[in-house]
């Protein structure tokens, strides 16, 4: 857990700091007459979202009633990358790296799946709108649960699978995004001290 926390306060890092680098850089250019002005040719692309769907990993039940699920799909999805911009505007293509990850977390132990998604994306730009089609490859996947009933490891083969996304230009740096990955992963036994290991998972989420 202690290496998921430094991998996500680097990205934090590199996400505050890049976005304090490209507020700078708007505060010194004029403002367009228009409500959609040009794009660069290249852009910084920092991105952070909410994620919900895939299979169930393991649910965990509290002491006070609640419960909690590790999903496939979930929870946080964090990405750095750069837009660019063919020259009539019209078209673009995306590339990024992210980290996403779910976890669980108790006075007794915790539970956590993460891996890493590398997305390249090809999109149709029309006014404030964008029409993206592309291929999501996941490494790095993992499952780590150190609970009550639930202690081991599963590494998973990589995968590669389609993504769907939609954006939406509410400000000339910030876009509003619906993103939606299907996938699927196959898991290869390292420490497999579970009961019942994780059979094959679909990625299938939309954030």
């Amino acid at each position: 857990m202690g290496k998921r926390l430094a991998t996500l306060g680097l990205f934090m890092a590199a996400l505050l700091s890049a976005a304090c680098a490209l507020a700078d850089d708007h505060q010194h250019e004029p403002e367009a007459a228009s409500d959609l002005p040009a794009r660069k040719p290249v852009q910084l692309l920092l991105g952070l979202g909410l994620t919900a769907g895939g299979d169930d990993l393991l649910k965990a039940e509290f002491d006070n009633g609640t419960s909690q699920t590790i999903e496939a799909g979930g929870l946080m999805d964090m990405k750095v990358g750069a837009i660019f911009n063919l020259e009539n505007q019209k078209f673009s293509l995306q590339t990024s790296i992210g980290y996403f990850f779910d976890n669980v977390e108790a006075d007794n132990g915790d539970a956590s799946f993460s891996r890493i998604p590398v997305e390249m994306l090809g999109f149709f730009n029309h006014r404030k709108h964008r029409f993206g089609l592309g291929v999501s490859h996941h490494t790095n996947v993992e499952f780590d649960a150190n609970l009550p009933g639930a202690r081991g490891k599963v590494d998973f083969d990589d995968s590669t699978g389609t993504v769907l996304e939609y954006g939406y230009q509410m400000k000339p740096a910030l876009v509003f995004v619906s993103h939606a990955v299907r996938g699927h992963c196959t898991p290869v036994a390292t420490w497999r001290p579970f009961s019942a290991g994780p059979e094959p998972q679909r990625h299938r989420h939309k954030g």
